[in-house]
């Protein structure tokens, strides 16, 4: 087009600019909320992990003293009672 003139790129430029600023703050807003989202997983994550590894502990010391309370009463209360 002959009738073209410099005004009339930088205002093509300028159009184009906007919608790729446009474009990006959605892209950076977007990336934003996944990662807070994959943050906030992460910590629901943790929280849970520690509770479970906290009810499996307390799982073993169970166990573990139940077994203790049998081999006591097994074998040494079964001494003193013939004492």
């Amino acid at each position: 087009n002959a009738s073209t003139t410099h005004w009339d790129f930088t205002l093509k430029e300028m159009l184009w600019l906007s919608a790729d600023f446009q474009s990006e703050r959605k892209r950076q807003i977007s990336h934003a909320k996944k990662l807070s989202n994959a943050i906030k997983q992460y910590h629901a994550t943790l929280h849970s992990r520690k509770l479970r590894e906290r009810a499996e502990f307390e799982a073993r010391v169970r166990r573990l003293a139940g077994k203790l309370n049998r081999t006591v009463q097994r074998g040494d209360w079964k001494k003193i009672e013939r004492v």
